[in-house]
């Protein structure tokens, strides 16, 4: 059994920030975080997603792509077929990590140009933007959002196109299946609009404890595994 915290209300993204932010104080680094939010992921899609089907991990140069290439790493070592594709150049050290990471597996890593086929893949998971998104999607993001309309899609933390406070839908937004939350409820799940972007919404801890919330003024209570929401 796998027990961990997370929020019993919803959050906004600055208080996300500064819960990363604590818990990186009180000794729990983003590596250890990512680490665990893309195994989370990893079981999250081993759930809904059958062995012989093709994965595509659109991942931005944050710590949601990071999150994003854990996960890939874990499922290649499962034997899934894997790729990633990459809005851009690494800009934290969690995914410039993680690439060398899966380097080592050989997976397939894919640098966004126009033209990309996105034909070859049963599934997309956006890893692209999660809560640090402001605005609608701009540049290789929105080309990529844009890219994958149709296609079957999970979202992690939050599908991008959709703002994490005020819960608003972008044109161009990523209509995702299923969003696995990491750590908290998002504010704009309260919101219809968003709850039919993100589809089917659960969330789960990631190894953050009760008294790190307490210090950024939030409650948390424990949960088994990855709960449903609401």
């Amino acid at each position: 059994m796998r027990w961990s915290f997370v929020a019993l209300t919803a959050m906004t993204c600055e208080q996300l920030r500064n819960l990363d932010v604590t818990a990186a104080t009180a000794g729990f680094p983003e590596e250890l975080l990512a680490e665990r939010s893309g195994l989370e992921l990893a079981r999250f899609l081993e759930e809904r997603v059958r062995r012989e089907e093709t994965l595509l991990f659109m991942c931005g140069p944050g710590n949601n792509g990071g999150d994003g290439l854990s996960a890939a790493r874990h499922l290649a070592n499962k034997g899934y077929g894997v790729s990633v594709l990459l809005s851009g150049a690494a800009r934290s050290a969690v995914t410039a990590r993680g690439l060398k990471m899966l380097d080592v597996l050989r997976v397939p890593v894919h640098v966004w140009e126009e033209g990309f086929s996105f034909t070859p893949y049963d599934v997309v998971v956006d890893c692209l933007l999660g809560c640090g998104q402001d605005g609608e999607p701009r540049g290789a993001v929105r080309s990529i959002v844009l890219g994958v309309q149709g296609k079957r899609s999970f979202a992690c933390d939050l599908p991008t196109g959709v703002h994490c406070d005020t819960g608003e839908v972008y044109d161009a937004h990523v209509q995702a299946e299923a969003t696995l939350s990491l750590a908290a409820p998002k504010k704009a799940f309260l919101e219809e609009g968003a709850r039919r972007a993100c589809g089917d919404i659960t969330v789960v801890g990631i190894g953050i404890p009760a008294v790190i919330y307490e210090q950024v003024g939030v409650r948390a209570c424990l949960v088994e595994g990855q709960a449903r929401f609401p």
